[in-house]
């Protein structure tokens, strides 16, 4: 469990809003909200003031507060690079001892989806199959991010995946050549 889901479970548990909190704790209810979704990885003091109105142990505030400082640290290292188009090799990142996930839970889920996707592409032996799954997802890139849509998506795909493994190998490449047509038409619709 993260510090954001950890505050957010034991003020929920205690039934307090984010201001009764607030009021309690000196800290602002905007910051709280803010510290529960992620947005801001808190300070050792205000994470402190929490804790003691929550009855958080110490060990915990103290290990889950320092994680999410140096997560949002890596974040904003990461942004950075992105800005100014920096480029850090593999083996560079690996010495420096920093982990791969962001602090925010968003991008943390998008990282994974992210990793799990360029591990899948590697195994792939088929060059023509590669080169579709790319053209896919350099498409679905292009898209204004939208999560309801990417989440309808996943969706999507985890059913058409159960279908599949029910179906068995016979009728496999019938339906997956049906579901390219459908996504064709529909690209060229959406075009168009």
């Amino acid at each position: 469990m993260n510090i954001a889901d950890l505050i957010k479970s034991k003020r929920v548990k205690m039934e307090l809003s984010y201001r009764e909190l607030s009021e309690k704790t000196g800290v602002s209810h905007t910051y709280i909200r803010d510290v529960e979704t992620g947005k801001y990885a808190p300070s050792f003091e205000n994470a402190e003031k929490l804790a003691n109105v929550l009855g958080i142990e110490m060990e915990q505030i103290v290990l889950l507060t320092y994680q999410a400082q140096f997560r949002q640290s890596l974040f904003d290292l990461i942004s950075t690079c992105h800005k100014y188009n920096v480029k850090m090799p593999y083996d560079k990142w690996l010495e420096t001892s920093l982990p791969l996930q962001p602090l925010n839970r968003e991008d943390t889920m998008i990282h994974d989806f992210a990793m799990n996707t360029l591990n899948r592409l590697h195994n792939i032996a088929d060059q023509h199959e590669l080169t579709d799954r790319i053209k896919l997802l350099t498409e679905l890139s292009s898209l204004q991010y939208n999560h309801q849509i990417f989440s309808c998506i996943s969706d999507i795909l985890h059913m058409i995946t159960v279908t599949l493994l029910k179906l068995g190998n016979d009728q496999t490449e019938d339906m997956l050549e049906q579901i390219s047509k459908i996504l064709e038409k529909y690209s060229n619709e959406v075009r168009n």
